[in-house]
């Protein structure tokens, strides 16, 4: 594997299979398969923390109710194996050493990552977080 931290991977969902991790939690376990790059595993954990997160990523590679979700649950996940999507990596420390791990998978379906145009109330706001005063010029959005 040799992917590098912070960069984006068009990638195919090799295998697919429910796992349960050494503390007892359920995921679905994926392989994710770059013809370059190679094999980088991801899990989506089956948590009640992880379940909003979960069924937004789901539902980008069509399974966009809890009914389908049950259902690709039940089946092992085998309905994602040779779905195509996209991965964003990121560096991770875990027991002292470092490696490049999969930080968000989207699906075909998903709104990519173009940014959304912002008001410029929003953007004073954010500048008036990092010490902007209401009469400070600059807070004069130029759009």
């Amino acid at each position: 594997m040799n992917y590098a931290a912070d960069a984006r991977y068009d990638i195919t969902i090799t295998q697919a299979r429910r796992a349960e991790s050494e503390k007892g939690t359920l995921s679905l376990n994926l392989r994710l398969s770059h013809p370059e790059h190679g094999d980088i595993y991801t899990d989506l954990w089956l948590t009640e923390g992880a379940a909003k997160s979960v069924r937004r990523t789901l539902a980008e590679f069509g399974f966009d109710s809890d009914a389908k979700i049950r259902s690709l649950i039940l089946t092992d996940g085998k309905a994602l194996e040779g779905m195509a999507g996209t991965i964003l990596t990121k560096l991770d420390s875990y027991g002292g050493k470092d490696r490049v791990k999969v930080a968000f998978l989207n699906g075909p379906n998903g709104k990519g990552t173009e940014a959304r145009p912002v008001s410029p109330e929003k953007v004073r706001a954010a500048l008036m977080l990092f010490g902007a005063t209401p009469d400070d010029d600059d807070l004069d959005v130029p759009f």
